[in-house]
C-alpha cells in the first residue's frame, strides 16, 4: 500500500476504529426488483423491510443489519458481511482494502462526525446505486443472472457456467428466474 493511503486510513478510519468503513453509513446499492440492499458491492445483499418503508423511507438504507454492522465497526469489531476487506487486510503488507477506497470518496469532516453519532441513527445517503429490475444487456464478469437477464439468457442457451473456483459458483449455474 502506498504510504499516502496508509496514512489516510490510519488518520481517518483506524482513528475511529480498526474496522471502520464510511460506506456502511453513506453508500447503498438498492436492488428494488429483488427488495434487497447492501452498503457496497462486496457484502451479500440483504432484504429491505418493505413493510416499514411507508412509515420510514430511510429504512431502504438504514436496515437493522446495517445498523448492527455500524455498531460493531464503532466498537472495533469486524462485521462478518465485510469479510472480503478483512481477508485483504489480514494478508499483511499493509494491503489496501476496499473500505479505504469506499470511504475516501467522502469528506473527512463527514466521516469524523460519524464517531459521535448513535450507531442506530438513520443516516442520509451520499452515494446510491439503484437497480429497478434485472433487465440488463450487459454480462459483466462480477455479476450473475440474478442481476442480468443477459447472463440468464446465456445460461438458458448454453447451460450453466462450469469450473468456477468461487464461494458463489452457484450463482453462475442458475438462470436467475
Amino acid at each position: 500500500m502506498s504510504e499516502e493511503l496508509q496514512k489516510w486510513r490510519d488518520n481517518h478510519l483506524n482513528s475511529i476504529s480498526p474496522s471502520f468503513c464510511a460506506a456502511k453509513w453513506y453508500n447503498a446499492s438498492l436492488h428494488l426488483g429483488h427488495g434487497y440492499t447492501n452498503s457496497c458491492h462486496l457484502p451479500i445483499p440483504h432484504p429491505i423491510p418493505v413493510e416499514e418503508v411507508p412509515d420510514n423511507p430511510a429504512v431502504l438504507h438504514n436496515t437493522e443489519l446495517k445498523k448492527q454492522a455500524r455498531k460493531l465497526m464503532l466498537e472495533g469489531k469486524r462485521p462478518a458481511e465485510c469479510s472480503y476487506c478483512w481477508k485483504v487486510e489480514d494478508i499483511g503488507r499493509n494491503n489496501v482494502a476496499d473500505r479505504v477506497y469506499k470511504s475516501q470518496i467522502y469528506k473527512v469532516e463527514d466521516i469524523e462526525i460519524l464517531k459521535d453519532q448513535p450507531w442506530d441513527k438513520d443516516v442520509l445517503l451520499k452515494t446510491v446505486e439503484v437497480s429497478f429490475d434485472r433487465i440488463c444487456n450487459f454480462a459483466c464478469s462480477y455479476c450473475n443472472a440474478g442481476y442480468s437477464t443477459t447472463w440468464g439468457n446465456d445460461i438458458n442457451k448454453s447451460g450453466p457456467y462450469q469450473k468456477f473456483k468461487s464461494n458463489s459458483a452457484g450463482a453462475y449455474q442458475s438462470n436467475g428466474s
